[in-house]
């Protein structure tokens, strides 16, 4: 008998694929509600991510500054009197980038999986071993799949 994790990975790198896709929704509609609800964009300014530097909390901060780039709206309330914006706008990109990390991680665990050799038994010919192992349990790849379904709930 031979064992691997091929359908798991496979199953993984589809829904990592969807995830990725959906991350960058969230962040186009992000940057929809911030614009209609007259946010500003100073919680997405680059030297805030640099003091504390999740590359998926970088990456939707500049997804969202980009999308709302030359928007009228944005200019037309920019010495409003608020303080700051609610929560939901001012920590849109902590809360998609904590996501894309998910996400991002998973991709690693997908791509280690996908280049490694997870039969059992492995056939070594040249030193004429067959050798049972453990490589065929998917745990690295199931924790990767539950990771993304905690980020995708």
């Amino acid at each position: 008998m031979i064992n691997g994790t091929q359908f798991s990975t496979g199953l993984a790198g589809l829904i990592n694929h969807i995830g990725m896709g959906l991350c960058d929704i969230a962040d186009t509609h992000g940057a929809m509600s911030l614009d209609a609800l007259k946010g500003t964009d100073i919680p997405f300014n680059k030297n805030i991510f640099k003091l504390r530097p999740h590359p998926g909390a970088i990456k939707s901060a500049k997804n969202i500054k980009n999308l709302i780039k030359g928007s009228h709206i944005l200019k037309s309330h920019k010495d409003c009197q608020k303080v700051q914006d609610p929560y939901s706008l001012r920590c849109m990109a902590q809360v998609h980038g904590a996501v894309r990390d998910i996400f991002y991680f998973a991709k690693k665990t997908i791509e280690i999986e996908i280049n490694s050799v997870t039969d059992n038994p492995l056939v070594f010919p040249e030193k004429n071993l067959i050798l049972s192992n453990g490589n065929f349990h998917a745990e690295p790849v199931a924790f990767a799949l539950d990771m993304m379904a905690i980020g995708l709930a």
